[in-house]
């Protein structure tokens, strides 16, 4: 038993005298573990490195200075989501008001805030109009917890199938990726002391020799261009730069593992109840008239939203989450349904309702055209990796909108969708063949779209003198 002390003695030693001196033994770089006191099996378990952090970091960064870039007051957001949507202008004001309403509610009195619930939002119109874009666009420049689920995939309690509250814990988890970035970026400070730690390393520490303070000055300034330096320890052992700075750095980050994994969780479920939006699409499909109907527990899964959306605490893996503060926005074609054919008791907390119009051939073009990365610029930056220089004339792109158009008001509308399928049939010669033309200009004009199209035309000719 003696002999065992002393042996286990010697190894904590030998652990301690290695932490002291980094140099000495090579550092192997091992994932470390974000856990939640606590939590056990389903618990939260972020791997990350030292290089994680700092991308996140990163991210965090431009999250921030895009939210900040976002303008506060309702009319000057719409204008922004003019350019990712053409029209709808009740569906974009709508979620402005939402939006600035948050802010409103912080600067609220505290027994006026108790009573202050989100106006929750029903859209309707026709499917590819804008319905989910409008929601995502909101929740992109707000760098809000989003999540976006389809009303059909849930089912009654007592059911088999997913209940209704497992949205919440899907919206945790969103919100701690959010928090994620913020905690590297407010994380990251601690590591600027790793410059200083590896320069008395270096230099050893003389801080009243003249000489010594100009060196380490001259060193620091360009430290971060000699990560690949090699560094030998008075014992022999060689390490480069940037393997030492990230030895130092996870030790640091390894220290504060329990601390962060408790920040983000408890942040992550502040930010979801403050500032959380969950899009609900396909509501429609819940209307005891929907000829689509496919569960005799469609209804009951409108009851079961009832209390979330209401406001109740709901038990997720991470914690008790409380949605009374969550925005919903949920959304139906209503083909063959209306609005009304839902219960009253859910169209009772979903205030706000917003018509959305189908789209015009006008609206058509203004999408290709206007709006902030098109249809357009997306297929002239994947052909331009090929070395196709594609051009579009005007008449070219109004004949687009104008065949979608025609081709949604004969056949199926199915909005600005149609755009894409089009754009599939007129580019498809030049993707299949890009080696053919790499290096080359590619204008297409009108008449390149009449021919690519003329097959397409006669299909939908014919299966409308079948039906």
């Amino acid at each position: 038993r003696v002999s065992r002390r002393l042996k286990q003695k010697a190894n904590q030693s030998t652990r301690i005298n290695q932490r002291a001196n980094p140099c000495h033994t090579p550092h192997s770089l091992a994932s470390t573990r974000w856990v939640v006191a606590g939590i056990k099996d389903k618990g939260y378990q972020f791997e990350s490195s030292v290089d994680k952090v700092l991308s996140l970091a990163k991210a965090a960064e431009m999250d921030e200075k895009k939210k900040n870039e976002t303008p506060e007051q309702p009319e000057e957001l719409k204008k922004l989501l003019d350019k990712h949507i053409i029209g709808q202008d009740d569906a974009k004001k709508a979620v402005s008001v939402a939006y600035r309403n948050r802010w409103r509610y912080k600067k609220v009195p505290e027994h006026v805030r108790k009573k202050i619930i989100p106006k929750n939002i029903l859209m309707s119109g026709p499917t590819g109009v804008g319905k989910t874009e409008v929601a995502r666009s909101l929740a992109d420049l707000s760098n809000a917890p989003f999540l976006r689920v389809e009303a059909t995939k849930y089912t009654e309690v007592g059911f088999r199938g997913e209940d209704v509250e497992s949205m919440i814990n899907q919206l945790v988890k969103v919100g701690i990726k959010l928090e994620e970035k913020k905690a590297a970026r407010r994380f990251l400070p601690n590591f600027e002391s790793v410059n200083e730690l590896l320069l008395d390393q270096i230099f050893g520490y003389h801080q009243d020799d003249p000489v010594y303070q100009l060196n380490r000055q001259s060193i620091r300034s360009i430290l971060d261009e000699l990560d690949d330096v090699d560094l030998r320890h008075e014992q022999g052992d060689t390490l480069k730069l940037k393997d030492l700075r990230k030895k130092e750095m996870s030790g640091i980050l390894e220290r504060s593992q329990k601390s962060l994994s408790q920040e983000v969780i408890e942040n992550a479920i502040k930010t979801v109840e403050e500032e959380g939006i969950i899009f609900i699409d396909e509501i429609d499909k819940l209307c005891k008239d929907n000829i689509y109907q496919g569960s005799a527990s469609d209804e009951g899964v409108q009851r079961d939203l009832l209390p979330i959306i209401e406001g109740t605490d709901v038990s997720t893996e991470y914690g008790q989450v409380n949605t009374t503060k969550i925005l919903f926005i949920t959304s139906g074609a209503f083909h063959t349904c209306k609005p009304s054919d839902l219960t009253s008791e859910l169209l009772g907390r979903l205030p706000i309702r917003v018509s959305l119009d189908p789209l015009s051939e006008e609206d058509l073009y203004r999408i290709l055209t206007e709006t902030e990365v098109n249809l357009i610029l997306q297929n002239r930056a994947l052909l331009n990796t090929e070395g196709i220089d594609l051009r579009f004339t005007d008449e070219a792109l109004k004949e687009i909108a104008k065949t979608s158009y025609e081709v949604n008001s004969n056949i199926e509308d199915i909005g600005a969708r149609r755009l894409i399928t089009v754009m599939e049939r007129v580019l498809e010669p030049y993707s299949y063949n890009a080696t053919e033309y790499s290096g080359k200009l590619v204008i297409v004009d009108k008449e390149d779209i009449r021919k690519r199209l003329e097959k397409l035309f006669s299909q939908e000719n014919f299966k409308q003198d079948i039906l």
